[in-house]
């Protein structure tokens, strides 16, 4: 049990980083407007992983 847990919160942490680099690479020099249609298309994704993971 204490190495599937182990390997649980590993695949969780890899995903995580995964998506912080990615919501890090957003740029905040373009338009409010765009910059939330990139936020939101990134929640979404995040969302729709967290999903299949579940």
């Amino acid at each position: 049990m204490g190495i599937g847990m182990f390997l649980l919160f590993m695949v969780i942490s890899v995903i995580s980083q995964k998506f912080s680099r990615i919501l890090n690479k957003l740029d905040k020099t373009e338009s409010s407007y765009q910059y939330l249609i990139s936020f939101d298309n990134w929640v979404k994704e995040m969302t729709s992983t967290n999903t299949k993971l579940s």
